[in-house]
């Protein structure tokens, strides 16, 4: 089982994206995915437990402000389109 998004805890920076504020689980699962895997295991024979990470930080990357050990640093955000517009002048 591959336990994906939303376990994590983030927030709407003012810039609208969604950073992440905390690499433990968030408040719905008590700061703690013990339980909900044991459960899974037990009650539904699933061998594997895998959780999706948000090592790099959520959708809009990590909160600054919150994570300062992280030295995190804001950087310019491209697209696809941007990126081959500007390989397609060079």
């Amino acid at each position: 089982m591959v336990f994906d998004d939303g376990w994590q805890t983030w927030l709407k920076a003012a810039t609208g994206e969604d950073r992440l504020t905390d690499l433990a689980p968030n408040e719905r699962f008590g700061g703690d995915l013990t339980t909900l895997v044991r459960d899974c295991k037990e009650r539904f024979r699933v061998q594997r437990f895998l959780v999706w990470h948000a090592l790099l930080g959520y959708w809009g990357g990590i909160c600054e402000e919150i994570l300062p050990d992280y030295a995190a640093r804001t950087v310019a955000r491209t697209t696809i389109a941007t990126w081959l517009n500007k390989a397609s002048m060079a």
